[in-house]
């Protein structure tokens, strides 16, 4: 029983290191950094559009 949960959380672990790297070797933190400006120019955009209506 100890061995299957060990063998279990092993597997788990795995996976998410296998999506955080996935994750992290393609969106690297210039990309992020990029994306979350365009984020917050539209979310401006936005503001201004509904004030000016």
């Amino acid at each position: 029983m100890c061995n299957k949960l060990i063998l279990i959380n092993i597997f788990f672990y795995s996976q998410v290191h296998r999506i955080c790297y996935i994750f992290f070797h393609y969106f690297d933190l210039f990309s992020l950094f990029i994306l979350l400006i365009l984020i917050i120019f539209l979310c401006d955009m936005i503001l201004l559009y509904k004030k000016l209506s």
